[in-house]
């Protein structure tokens, strides 16, 4: 993780108003079901660690696939 996190660099917004919205500023982020994951997504239809958000030097933003 690089020295500025707390800058916001991007940010999730739900289409679901049981999920609330999330500013992004680290640069990866573990997503799915499972409450050890940085954002949890309660669904059957997620996997435990469904997916990777990163950001990487150059502020290009990948998602890897997990599932």
């Amino acid at each position: 993780m690089s020295s500025n996190e707390s800058e916001i660099w991007g940010k999730l917004t739900s289409v679901n108003s049981n999920l609330r919205n999330q500013n992004l500023s680290n640069n990866a982020y573990k997503i799915g079901r499972n409450s050890t994951n940085d954002i949890a997504i309660s669904d059957v239809r997620i996997s435990g660690t469904h997916c990777i958000l990163s950001r990487d030097q150059n502020g290009t933003v990948i998602l890897q696939d997990l599932s």
